[in-house]
């Protein structure tokens, strides 16, 4: 299944004041973006970000991220299983590559043994 929905911005407030990391004040637009299911039922996400804010892309990658995880939980699907591909939205499972008794991938480092005296 490949999850599709509309993305909308809008301005929650225009023109808000902030101050940069040098201590330079400068105002900048405060926008909403929602993003709305079209072809599935699921609770609208949204967030709130300034404008060009430095941290944008990734802020906006890790909600996308979490929307996901949310989506497929009100889907019925159990996100340690699946996941959604971020490029083409479909959902996906994730594939077994690793073995757990991989001699490299399936070792815990020393200082993870809570078991140790």
């Amino acid at each position: 299944m490949k999850l599709e929905y509309d993305i909308t911005e809008t301005v929650q407030a225009e023109a808000q004041d902030y101050i940069d990391k040098e201590g330079n004040p400068f105002k900048a637009d405060v926008i909403r973006t929602d993003y709305i299911p079209t072809n599935f039922e699921a609770t609208p996400k949204n967030y709130v970000l300034r404008e060009n804010h430095e941290s944008e892309n990734t802020l906006k990658w890790l909600f996308i991220d979490q929307m996901h995880k949310d989506w497929l939980t009100e889907l019925g699907y159990d996100n340690t299983v699946y996941y959604v591909d971020k490029e083409t939205k479909e959902i996906l499972k994730y594939e077994d590559d690793i073995p757990v008794d991989d001699p490299i991938f399936g070792m815990t480092d020393e200082k993870d043994n809570v078991n140790e005296i």
